[in-house]
């Protein structure tokens, strides 16, 4: 079993920072705008990873982690061919997602799911059983 890792450098804040921070970060997210216009300028590889690494540590369903990200760095590498087989990558990884998603609600309604673990302090055997009563009706 891994053991918890602590953040390095971790300080906590104060209220008082912590309401700044927050204000700011709000602020931030309300200039915030969709644009939908494209301009040759050149944006530095270094931005573009660093947006990338930030949207790519998002939380995820089972840490499946299902995106997959494109940099097109001109029209003329923006291949419609690629860009499909990419995009059915996409559809292909979310499609499993759903399927695993689906089985296991299932099962769970079908018979409990039971883990075994061991409490990390006394050692003493702990089982733990899911359940569900729910049932699932399609409409029609």
């Amino acid at each position: 079993m891994k053991k918890f890792k602590s953040l390095e450098n971790y300080r906590r804040l104060d209220e008082t920072e912590m309401i700044k921070n927050s204000e700011q970060f709000n602020v931030l997210l309300q200039n915030r705008r969709s644009i939908r216009e494209f301009s040759s300028e050149e944006i530095p590889i270094e931005i573009i990873e660093n947006c990338i690494k930030a949207a790519g540590s998002a939380p995820s369903g089972a840490n499946k982690q299902p995106w997959h990200f494109v940099i097109i760095k001109s029209a003329e590498e923006l291949d419609a061919q690629q860009l499909i087989k990419r995009l059915d990558l996409i559809d292909e990884r979310l499609d499993n997602i759903d399927s695993i998603v689906t089985t296991l609600v299932e099962r769970m309604m079908e018979k409990p799911l039971v883990m075994g673990i061991s409490c990390p302090k006394c050692g003493q055997p702990i089982e733990i059983s899911i359940t569900s009563n729910i049932r699932m009706h399609g409409k029609g």
